[in-house]
């Protein structure tokens, strides 16, 4: 079979749309025709790519599989508000295998083709798109040394916009019988991770700490979400933050850094008799998630810090007052008014310490689509 430069072999003539190709009726009879010659899948087991070489192949399977991870203690109900993950390690492997399919290389070794099925597919919440998309994804051309991503919620999100179900066709995962793969993106849960090599290389990813595993639940949240928390996007990070003005924050208190977070967590309870150096490590990454986990932004319209020292200050005159006041109806009225004056304080605590919990249900296109390429 021909295949030509930079893309998977020519299955079907097609007519650009933007960076996609949108299948014409007779030739997605062709594709039709030759589909024994793809592998159509939606979920599965986890799929490395050819690129891999053994060790590395070696690596991120036993990251995928949790191997020579320990069970956890048991969760807090605020740890369960934050990823819903059970604390064996077979809750912990479902959790992942609902959310991770396909691990490709960096993206400048992949080869693929972005094809569009259909028009005017019925996509739920269809007015409702994350805030500022584009910066928060832009995922394809994300090939910095290192980088880890998640590109399905960007792919699930281009269908999105132009209402047509988007299919991921690679040869990355190819073999003689299947040598290429489709990939319909009917959620953003279809799975497809982007890992450079680089980054398996690295010590702290291939030792017995598990680094790896917690980036890939990291990257697995960002299959999560609908409406405008469609991938739970990172935000960007306030001035006085470490990662000043980069989007490597979160606003939410379930999101990808969350879980990051717990995750580390959670392993240094389970590693009481990792050595020292091991345990430090996982320490550090648990901070240094957490650090990203911001405040929530469900507060009230007003400044709420400036409230609260308004109020306290209030509190303080009429302290003073109250100790040289003399007539018992005004001490009443001024203790009154302290009450209600501290009562208003701890409402406003309670509000601007509020924990935001966002939904983490994926969205999915009509059942037709779906049922279309094999997923019911």
């Amino acid at each position: 079979m021909e295949k030509s430069t930079g893309f998977a072999p020519k299955l079907a003539q097609s007519v650009n749309v933007g960076d996609m190709k949108c299948l014409s009726a007779p030739n997605l009879l062709k594709l039709l025709l030759i589909l024994p010659l793809l592998q159509v899948s939606t979920s599965h087991a986890f799929q490395i790519a050819n690129e891999f070489n053994e060790k590395e192949k070696q690596i991120l399977t036993n990251a995928l599989n949790l191997e020579e991870e320990k069970s956890w203690q048991e969760l807090t109900k605020e740890q369960r508000e934050i990823g819903n993950i059970g604390p064996t390690i077979d809750q912990r492997h479902q959790w992942l295998k609902k959310r991770i399919n396909w691990i490709l290389p960096a993206m400048e070794k992949v080869d693929y083709q972005l094809l569009s099925y259909g028009l005017n597919i019925p996509y739920p919440f269809e007015d409702r798109l994350p805030p500022l998309q584009e910066d928060n994804f832009n995922i394809l051309s994300d090939s910095r040394p290192g980088t880890i991503r998640n590109l399905s919620p960007e792919l699930y999100l281009q269908g999105k916009k132009t209402k047509s179900l988007i299919l991921f066709r690679t040869t990355n995962f190819g073999n003689l019988e299947k040598p290429v793969h489709l990939i319909p993106l009917h959620s953003p849960r279809a799975g497809i991770i982007s890992l450079d090599q680089e980054a398996i290389g690295s010590e702290t990813f291939s030792s017995k700490v598990p680094v790896l595993s917690s980036i890939l639940f990291h990257e697995a949240r960002h299959g999560d979400g609908h409406a405008e928390n469609l991938g739970f996007p990172h935000s960007v990070c306030p001035r006085d933050h470490d990662y000043s003005g980069q989007k490597a924050c979160d606003r939410t208190s379930n999101g990808a850094y969350a879980i990051s977070a717990l995750y580390f967590e959670k392993s240094l309870e389970a590693c009481s008799s990792c050595k020292e150096g091991d345990k430090e490590v996982l320490r550090f990454f648990q901070i240094e998630s957490q650090n990203r986990v911001l405040p929530s932004l469900k507060r009230l319209s007003l400044n709420t810090l400036d409230e609260i020292h308004r109020l306290e200050n209030q509190i303080n005159n009429l302290s003073r007052l109250y100790f040289s006041e003399t007539d018992e109806q005004k001490l009443n009225e001024i203790r009154d008014k302290i009450y209600k004056y501290h009562d208003e304080i701890q409402q406003l605590e309670k509000r601007r310490n509020a924990k935001q919990i966002l939904d983490p249900s994926p969205e999915k296109v009509s059942t037709h689509e779906r049922r279309f390429f094999g997923e019911e």
